[in-house]
């Protein structure tokens, strides 16, 4: 899912009513709330809606190789779809809503603007940008591999012509590889519910990047982005490259 496509949301808001809701000021209450760093994560912090034990053994997937044949066996044989409703992702909203209230009430208020009930639908946001990508929706690894995509390429300034289909389904084999065994990857309820609030974060990133193009704020943005999963998961980014095998240590 390259930054550089990410430039179809601003024709398909053109066409609604959401990019004169999407203000400068959302934007910023998005950045600063949601997707800045923390030195401490609780269940309350709305630095990101996404179990951080999905990301559990990433460091030493990377270290050991990932090897190409064990990711294609895994991803074969684990069924990581599910279903996705208009009442599902209304829940992931208004979950995500609650958990900024108690640190950000204007920040709450935003996304419920944004897309709270009889307003824009997050879901068919993130379906445009999955227009040019080899990644699929209503699936938890494609949803979770996107949004390391969109992290990677805002933190390293990764242009959409370097991103493949091969790199984007390198990413999908080898994040499958990591949350097979997840238990709540087994449970269709919460495998639905965690991809729906990768797919929400990911969005969420991507209007964010948006205005700083605007507003000429990218390094401030990309260095949130960066710290925001170095905090979360002690994934440095900056350290990363993405190949037809998915991340690898530089």
């Amino acid at each position: 899912m390259a930054v550089d496509e990410l430039n179809i949301l601003t024709y398909w808001y053109q066409h609604l009513w959401l990019m004169k809701q999407l203000t400068k000021s959302i934007i910023a209450l998005f950045a600063s709330t949601l997707l800045l760093t923390a030195s401490k994560v609780s269940a309350q912090d709305p630095i990101m809606a996404l179990d951080p034990t999905l990301m559990a053994g990433w460091s030493g997937n990377l270290a050991y190789g990932n090897s190409a044949a064990h990711r294609s066996t895994t991803a074969s044989k684990t069924n990581f779809a599910y279903t996705s409703t208009p009442a599902l992702r209304q829940q992931v909203v208004a979950s995500f809503s609650k958990r900024l209230q108690a640190s950000s009430p204007q920040g709450a208020k935003a996304l419920n603007t944004a897309f709270g009930p009889g307003k824009a639908d997050y879901g068919q946001v993130y379906q445009q940008m999955l227009k040019t990508s080899a990644l699929h929706d209503n699936n938890a690894a494609d949803a979770l591999a996107g949004l390391l995509l969109a992290g990677y390429e805002i933190v390293n300034q990764v242009q959409d012509d370097k991103i493949t289909p091969a790199m984007e389904r390198g990413t999908r084999a080898q994040v499958a590889t990591l949350i097979a065994s997840n238990p709540k990857m087994s449970n269709a309820a919460q495998r639905a519910r965690l991809s729906e609030e990768l797919k929400l974060q990911t969005v969420l990133l991507a209007l964010g990047w948006q205005e700083t193009l605007k507003a000429n704020t990218q390094a401030a943005y990309r260095q949130s982005i960066a710290s925001m999963f170095q905090n979360q998961y002690h994934l440095d980014l900056t350290q990363l490259k993405l190949t037809t095998n998915g991340f690898a240590k530089k």
